[in-house]
């Protein structure tokens, strides 16, 4: 397993668990060629079987992963920041929030607004590519 990813996640699980809502978060590097190595898993509260079986959430952040390694040369592979505010895709029942720069992905999906999906993968994004954050509290004592 990529050591990398799973520090990015981490971080991204950190900040999921001080909402206590679940979301599903992936983490992946995509290269110019296309291709993808990812790492995703739900963060944030408490999720049951039956919502983990049913739910296509995962499967849209994978999608959404796999949409932005497919655009030309990767998404955000030459430096500029890719963010969205993405649009149902037919197949989800939430709208799903990335962010992409240097090769380096996020997708976030399930939080109750879009707007809480796409900070959660800006900030995830930033601590990846930039500099690792460090958080005050994080939302423990202070939500």
């Amino acid at each position: 397993m990529d050591e990398e990813l799973m520090r990015w996640h981490a971080f991204a699980s950190i900040l999921g668990e001080s909402i206590k809502v679940p979301a599903y978060a992936t983490v992946g590097r995509i290269s110019k060629d296309q291709s993808v190595t990812s790492f995703g898993s739900w963060v944030g509260g408490t999720i049951t079987d039956v919502e983990r079986a049913t739910s296509r959430v995962p499967r849209t952040a994978y999608a959404k992963l796999g949409e932005l390694a497919a655009q030309p040369g990767g998404a955000g592979c030459d430096g500029k920041l890719v963010m969205t505010t993405t649009k149902n895709l037919g197949y989800e029942y939430r709208e799903l929030g990335y962010a992409a720069q240097n090769g380096v992905a996020v997708t976030v999906g399930g939080f109750d607004a879009q707007e809480h999906d796409q900070l959660l993968a800006l900030l995830t994004l930033y601590n990846a590519i930039r500099s690792p954050l460090r958080l005050h509290h994080a939302g423990f004592r202070f939500p």
